[in-house]
């Protein structure tokens, strides 16, 4: 009887090479998920950013519209009295008019601060915006009585919000039209 001899593998660890391919394979993915997860961060802040802007603009152009649309006295430039009128053919950035319950309703721009204000009354103003407003400016036609065109104002504001070297702009526009008939006023 012919006896064979098992051999015995008794090689149970790495090779040096493979431990090398298996460290290298790991870096490599490693850098390429680390630059997706980075783009990720950024991309994620991007999105934040311009949704805050869009929102704070049309929260802007919300408060104006819906106040303005039921209130009367439309004055465009620096605030007047509850019972005067102006129209403007050139843009102005103050822009006034009488509420329904009789006070007084300015919106005022500040260029050098980009900040839009809002003042009800004799009431200390508010500051509208989180993010820098860079542009705002009012048309209003029609505001006389004598003619015979209901008032209306066209609005126009632009915001900016900067992140690092990335900068999204941002201009939303409106015309409201006084409900209340102007020769009722």
């Amino acid at each position: 009887m012919v006896k064979t001899a098992n051999k015995i593998n008794k090689n149970n660890g790495f090779a040096l090479i493979e431990l090398l391919v298996s460290v290298t394979l790991f870096i490599i993915i490693s850098t390429i998920v680390a630059g997706a997860v980075s783009n990720l961060f950024i991309n994620n802040r991007l999105s934040k950013s311009n949704e805050l802007l869009s929102s704070n603009l049309e929260l802007i152009i919300e408060d104006i519209s819906r106040n303005a649309r039921v209130g009367k006295n439309f004055y465009c430039g620096a605030a007047g009295d509850n019972k005067l009128t102006r129209d403007c053919v050139n843009p102005s950035s103050i822009f006034s008019f009488t509420t329904e319950y009789g006070e007084r309703v300015t919106y005022d721009y500040d260029v050098g601060g980009k900040t839009l204000y809002k003042k009800v009354g004799n009431n200390q103003s508010i500051k509208l915006s989180n993010i820098p407003i860079t542009f705002f400016k009012v048309w209003v036609q029609g505001s006389s009585k004598s003619d015979l065109l209901q008032p209306q104002a066209t609005i126009l504001v632009s915001g900016q919000v900067v992140q690092g070297t990335y900068s999204k702009n941002l201009t939303l526009q409106t015309s409201v039209t006084q409900r209340v008939i102007d020769s009722l006023n």
